[in-house]
C-alpha cells in the first residue's frame, strides 16, 4: 500500500481519486443510474477535474489499482450516462441536488459544457446532443426555481434530434439536383410546343 495511505494521511486529492476507483468498483459489479446519480453528485468536482486534466501525479493513484487514463475514462462514462439516461430528471442531468442552489446549478451546467463542448472534440457525435440535453436541463430548473414550482414534478423530455448521419449540405444538393431537372424539364416542354 501507499506510504501515504498506509501512515493514514490521504490529502484531498488522493481522497477524491479513491473514491472514484471506488465507484468505478461499484459500476463494473453493477449499479443503478440513480445510485450512480447520488455517487456522481457526491463526487462531481473529481470527475470534471479528471476529464479535465488536471490530475497529473500518476505516482499517487498506482495504489488504487488503477492507471489515471482508466480513471479519466471511467468519469467521463459516468456524466455521459448520467447525460444520456436522464429523461425524465433534469437534476440528474447536471448531476445535481434538487435543493441545491441556482448559482450551484449554473456552476456544475458550466462545467459540464467546457467538457462536452462540440468545439472542444468535433469527432464526438454525442458532444452537440449532450450539450442541447445539459443547456435544456439547465433552463427547464431555471424556469421551475425561478416560477417556485419545486414541488412540482418535472417533465423532462428528449427534444427531437436529427439522426446522427444528418447533413444539412447533403439536403441543399438534393434539393438543387431536383431543382435542375425541372428547369430541364420545363424547358423541354417549352421547346417541344414551339
Amino acid at each position: 500500500m501507499n506510504d501515504e495511505l498506509s501512515g493514514g494521511v490521504i490529502d484531498e486529492s488522493n481522497f477524491g481519486l479513491l473514491s472514484v476507483a471506488a465507484l468505478s468498483k461499484k459500476i463494473s459489479n453493477g449499479i443503478s443510474i440513480e445510485e450512480l446519480y447520488k455517487e456522481a453528485e457526491r463526487k462531481f468536482d473529481t470527475l470534471i477535474e479528471l476529464v479535465s486534466d488536471k490530475y497529473n501525479d500518476k505516482t499517487g493513484i498506482a495504489s488504487f489499482g488503477y492507471s489515471l487514463d482508466e480513471l479519466r475514462k471511467m468519469s467521463l462514462f459516468v456524466l455521459d450516462r448520467l447525460i444520456a439516461d436522464s429523461i425524465s430528471n433534469p437534476y440528474m442531468t447536471l448531476c445535481v441536488s434538487d435543493k441545491a442552489s441556482l448559482e450551484e446549478i449554473k456552476r456544475r451546467r458550466n462545467k459540464l459544457l467546457y467538457i462536452f463542448h462540440p468545439d472542444r472534440n468535433p469527432d464526438e457525435l454525442s458532444n452537440s446532443t449532450n450539450t442541447k440535453k445539459i443547456n435544456e436541463a439547465y433552463a427547464l430548473i431555471e424556469s421551475n426555481k425561478c416560477l417556485g414550482t419545486s414541488n412540482i414534478k418535472l417533465r423532462y423530455f428528449r427534444t427531437k434530434q436529427q439522426p446522427y448521419h444528418f447533413n444539412r449540405s447533403k439536403i441543399n444538393i438534393v434539393y438543387l439536383i431536383i431543382a435542375i431537372f425541372i428547369i430541364v424539364y420545363l424547358s423541354m416542354v417549352i421547346i417541344i410546343n414551339y
